[in-house]
Order: C-alpha cells, then sequence, then structure tokens
C-alpha cells in the first residue's frame, strides 16, 4: 500500500511547466546555459539558446575544426534517457565558409580533436549535416534510436552539443551562434525505490 500511495501522489503532481522534484535530484546545467525542468518524474528539460556563441577550433590541418558545448550533467542516479532534440537556427562568423557544411551532434563526450563526430561524441544524436548558405543554416535532429540507461552514480555522467567544420570550409578559428532549443527527456530511475 505504501508504493502504491507514493505512486499517486508522484502522478498528481505529474505537471508540465513545473519544477518538482524529488528528493532534490536535478541535473546540474553550466552557468551560461538556462533550463526548464519539467516534471518529477518524467522530466524534459529544455535549453533555450538565443544567439549563443560556441567556439569552433581550427586544427590547422587536415582534421578541420571542432567545437563543443556541455549541456548537462545528470543526477548521481541511474537515468533512463528517452531522446533528445536540437532545433537550431546556426550563423557562422569569419573564419568559416559562407557556403560551409558544418556537422552537429550531442553525445556524452566532448569532441576535442576533429571534425568527425562519431562514438560517444554523437551517441545521442548521431552527426547531423547543416549547409550553409550567407553564412546562416539550420540544424533538427533526434535521438537516440532507443531509450538507454545511463549509470550516472559517479556523477560525473554529462551530454554535450559538439560541432564539426571540414578543413576545407574553414581558414582560422571562429564560433557559430545558435538560436533555437535543445529538449532533453529522461526518467529517474530512483524513484521507484524505497
Amino acid at each position: 500500500m505504501p508504493s502504491k500511495t507514493k505512486q499517486v501522489h508522484l502522478m498528481e503532481n505529474l505537471k508540465i511547466g513545473g519544477s518538482l522534484f524529488v528528493d532534490g535530484a536535478k541535473p546540474t546545467v553550466p552557468a551560461a546555459l538556462t533550463n526548464q525542468a519539467l516534471s518529477p518524474v518524467i522530466q524534459q528539460l529544455e535549453i533555450p539558446l538565443s544567439s549563443f556563441s560556441v567556439t569552433v577550433t581550427d586544427t590547422g590541418g587536415a582534421n578541420g575544426g571542432y567545437g563543443t558545448q556541455e549541456l548537462l550533467t545528470f543526477p548521481s542516479k541511474h537515468v533512463l534517457l528517452l531522446g533528445c532534440m536540437m532545433d537550431l537556427a546556426v550563423v557562422a562568423a569569419a573564419g568559416i565558409a559562407a557556403d560551409a557544411t558544418l556537422a552537429f551532434a550531442i553525445g556524452t563526450a566532448a569532441e576535442a580533436t576533429d571534425d568527425t563526430l562519431d562514438s560517444t561524441q554523437a551517441d545521442r544524436i548521431a552527426s547531423t549535416a547543416c549547409a550553409l548558405t550567407a553564412s546562416a543554416g539550420s540544424c533538427d535532429n533526434s535521438g537516440p534510436a532507443a531509450p538507454a540507461v545511463v549509470d550516472a552514480t559517479a556523477g560525473t555522467s554529462k551530454l554535450h552539443l559538439d560541432v564539426g567544420c571540414p578543413d576545407a570550409d574553414i581558414t582560422a578559428s571562429s564560433s557559430v551562434a545558435l538560436t533555437g532549443s535543445i529538449h532533453i527527456f529522461y526518467i529517474d530511475l530512483s524513484q521507484g525505490e524505497a
């Protein structure tokens, strides 16, 4: 009976637009970003962006350019990642070709070497092409293909937005300005614990 009562209590408090959390299990978002966290069990984290700048580092060779932005650190618990969605308008600064084809992904690792977004740099949303026209473009995608359990108990499990730019499209370290939003949906699996 106690577990049933707890379940009813949680469902009664499940609402859109709230900021209710059970035992303080909030995700940590870098100070540079703002967010809205919704519902105590099914968490919807919305990160709105308005001309948010991400540095793109030119490697000076065939590895092209890369950039990364930490999005969040999960609470120190087991969580079920249901999905992520990005809807971004992109404006590239000088140093990136006006007709460049950039790549964006969301992963558990930060890109730190080249323009190839793969493996854990793109394990939540796969590398997604963004073709620019007059230095502007858009990038929309979602993932992963199936829900994934994340062992975040060490308190170090993160999500990153990663950016890649081919060598042919970058002549100097630069930046991209992002406007739009990123949504992350997950369940705190510890809610069923006693």
